[in-house]
């Protein structure tokens, strides 16, 4: 093989390898641009205990708010919890009391509704939102993201003592 024919084939082979990182370059480039990072969604738990601070039962760790702050929460492109409350219910205070831990210990911002406090139309667009509310009774923590609801925590009467307790130990 004379010289002139081996620097023609260097110089297609470097053409070929550069063609195919380029081709390679775009497909993956085009690849990551329409492949969208999974949401974390953080899970409630029950048992995480901050050792440095003092918890005081007087203080409301917890945000009141009223439909009309729920709405523009919904439709916001951010992650909230929301402690779906009804003062006419026999665990309400107990309820609150579960919540008022959960947000102190687990450093977490926790909004409650009061369905109970809603009108009949508020009441009827609160329950369109998702099928699932109109299915659960009472007192329950919900996760909401962009206009959808991404969790539904409902928790047992009969557990909310025994959550309380083991957060405090």
């Amino acid at each position: 093989m004379s010289k002139k024919q081996s620097n023609k084939i260097k110089k297609r082979t470097l053409y070929i390898i550069i063609i195919i990182l380029l081709i390679s370059n775009i497909f993956f480039f085009s690849k990551g641009i329409t492949h969208k990072p999974e949401q974390q969604i953080e899970e409630f738990t029950f048992y995480q205990k901050c050792t440095e601070l003092k918890y005081k039962e007087s203080k409301k760790y917890y945000k009141n708010i009223d439909y009309s702050k729920f709405k523009k929460m919904y439709n916001k492109k951010s992650v909230y919890n929301i402690a779906i409350v009804d003062s006419t219910s026999n665990t309400y205070n107990s309820f609150l009391t579960l919540i008022n831990h959960i947000a102190y210990y687990k450093s977490t911002n926790i909004f409650t509704l009061d369905i109970s406090k809603l009108s009949k139309k508020n009441s009827v667009e609160f329950y369109e939102i998702d099928e699932r509310l109109s299915e659960v009774d009472g007192n329950y923590l919900m996760t909401i993201n962009n206009k959808k609801v991404i969790s539904i925590t409902e928790i047992e009467q009969s557990e909310i003592s025994t959550l309380i307790k083991e957060m405090e130990q």
